[in-house]
């Protein structure tokens, strides 16, 4: 039996990161839509394109971050391995090679609005296609490593950024309908559920034991 105190001090901070997580996908969502209606935030589409790259890199990680909290109970260990740690493939390695299920999965209510806490991954939602694993580390490797480090050339004039502004928004948008009704399962025990839509609109997060038939 896992002790009260630690799950609800664990509870709290899955839903820290997640409403850190939900602010700065919305920020590239509301960007990248006011971008491609050229209405610029900044001013300058290439300087708003790296606002949203840099928010959705900083999403990953936490989301990386996230993933490493779930498993706290059995996987504090990994603790000090993490503490100089950011890339989401290296935090997340740490947790796969002892649980394949670390990743998030979506999870789609029924028509009842009961939660399926326990059901099989969906590729999509009410909210659109969900944001898969190898997505998730190619969002971050290639898409964010290589708009903010490889191939910059800034010019007042910029460069014309609609696509990538796109598929910005599109993974940001596949990030929230991923993690807007979720659960992690922990082991055979234990999994934690999750729902970005709370109280207040605020993100809430519980600690279950799983029922097995």
């Amino acid at each position: 039996m896992l002790n009260p105190k630690k799950v609800q001090h664990l509870t709290d901070q899955y839903e820290k990161y997640l409403d850190e997580i939900t602010d700065r996908l919305w920020v590239v969502i509301k960007t990248t839509q006011e971008s491609l209606k050229e209405n610029t935030i900044n001013e300058y589409q290439q300087i708003d394109f790296e606002l949203c790259v840099l928010q959705l890199r900083k999403a990953l990680e936490v989301t990386g971050f996230l993933c490493l909290l779930a498993h706290r109970p059995h996987y504090g260990k990994y603790s000090k391995r993490v503490t100089k740690m950011y890339e989401p493939g290296k935090v997340l390695k740490l947790v796969k090679g002892k649980n394949s299920t670390y990743f998030p999965v979506a999870i789609e209510t029924n028509k009842k609005g009961k939660k399926q806490i326990d059901s099989s991954p969906v590729s999509e939602t009410k909210m659109g296609p969900v944001l898969t694993e190898h997505e998730y580390l190619e969002a971050y490797n290639k898409f964010c490593g290589g708009n903010m480090h490889a191939d910059h050339s800034y010019t007042r004039e910029g460069k014309d950024t609609s696509k990538k502004m796109l598929e910005a928004n599109l993974l940001a948008k596949k990030m929230m309908s991923l993690l807007a009704v979720h659960h992690i399962i922990v082991d055979q025990k234990y999994l934690i559920y999750a729902a970005v839509n709370g109280p207040d609109n605020r993100p809430t997060a519980t600690f279950f034991s799983r029922v097995r038939e």
